[in-house]
């Protein structure tokens, strides 16, 4: 019962806090404007991320004791709220790529600085431990790569949104099984709101996108609390670290493995890794002519897919198995995908010729 007044009383926040947005936003121009490679015909406010932002704050007002498990989950709230703020700046103004990155790092130092970090690899490559500076660098580096893969993912309707849910729904899942029931508290009331935002985002009326502060904000608290959440099954003393660990990685391996791939292909063909093109898994996957609600659902099935084989498969093999095995799936997923927009431009191009 207590989960499902956190869902329905953040949603019904969320639900009250939007229409007033919307009305402030397209007062002051705060829109996603169409055009260009926007499939989007009219002004659409990016407001769902500051929705869920204010959401979060006030659901804290009511229930602060929710992050009793973790102090440091003060100082994580705060910089993802910072990050929020950066993302609607960018929203309404355009904020210049390296001067964005330059404050996620700062939110990362500042979050890893607080105790907030990796405390181990759990044999990944045969690595356990490594010098805390390291740890505490990969940490920063991780953080601020999760985070813009998830502000990458941001491209058609539903898709940001529903992949943040399934992250609440794992993180919550998590940590209900590992005893961190204030997180459960957190992360249940996060559902909500996703919820709440999608119900608005996926419709016609009263239409709104997510935004950068939306994707930024999410990305960062699911990052973050992945790492509180795997150091904390780790303290258990038991194979809960390694299980919890691939489940994670299987959450967000497509979001993360995407963002690489892209950003790995800008730099071997010379341009810039913030160059905005249409080659994500999720521009690929229009080539198959699906809705945005069937491309979203899609890579939020693939993600479910890939938690549950790496779920049941660490169990026999080791964990850098499990991670270079959710590599090459991706791969061959890519692939497949490259190769159906390879015969669509070929067949376009001879159906033009043929005209």
């Amino acid at each position: 019962m207590e989960i499902l007044f956190n869902v329905l009383f953040s949603a019904s926040l969320m639900l009250a806090i939007v229409p007033v947005l919307i009305k402030g936003a397209l007062k002051i121009g705060l829109t996603d404007m169409p055009g260009g490679r926007k499939l989007h015909k009219q002004p659409t406010p990016l407001v769902g991320g500051i929705a869920i932002g204010m959401t979060t704050l006030m659901s804290l007002m009511v229930q602060p004791s929710g992050f009793a498990t973790f102090e440091v989950f003060y100082t994580l709230v705060a910089c993802s709220l910072v990050l929020l703020i950066l993302g609607a700046l960018d929203d309404y103004m355009e904020i210049r790529a390296s001067r964005k990155l330059l404050v996620q790092v700062m939110c990362a130092v500042v979050v890893v600085r607080s105790g907030l970090h990796l405390q181990s690899l759990f044999g990944i490559f045969g690595v356990e431990n490594i010098p805390l500076p390291v740890m505490q660098v990969l940490s920063i580096v991780i953080i601020t790569g999760v985070v813009n893969a998830y502000n990458l993912i941001d491209g058609v309707d539903g898709l940001s949104g529903m992949v943040s849910l399934l992250a609440m729904i794992v993180l919550g899942l998590i940590s209900h099984l590992t005893g961190a029931d204030g997180l459960t508290w957190f992360f249940t009331m996060m559902s909500g709101a996703i919820v709440a935002f999608l119900k608005f985002n996926l419709g016609q009326k009263n239409k709104i996108f997510l935004g950068d502060a939306g994707s930024l904000f999410l990305g960062f608290i699911i990052v973050c609390s992945s790492m509180a959440l795997l150091n904390h099954s780790a303290s258990r003393g038991d194979d809960s670290g390694n299980t919890v660990l691939v489940t994670l990685i299987g959450l967000m391996a497509i979001p993360v493995f995407d963002s690489l791939r892209v950003y790995i292909e800008r730099y071997r063909e010379g341009r810039s890794p913030f160059t905005a093109e249409r080659n994500h898994i999720h521009h690929l996957l229009q080539g198959f002519e699906l809705s945005p609600l069937r491309i979203s659902l899609t890579i939020v099935t693939i993600s479910m897919l890939l938690i549950a084989t790496a779920f049941i498969f660490h169990h026999w093999i080791e964990v850098t198995w499990v991670i270079l095995g959710m590599m090459l799936v991706f791969r061959v997923l890519i692939f497949v995908l490259n190769s159906n927009r390879e015969m669509m431009t070929w067949q376009q191009k001879i159906q033009s010729f043929e005209e």
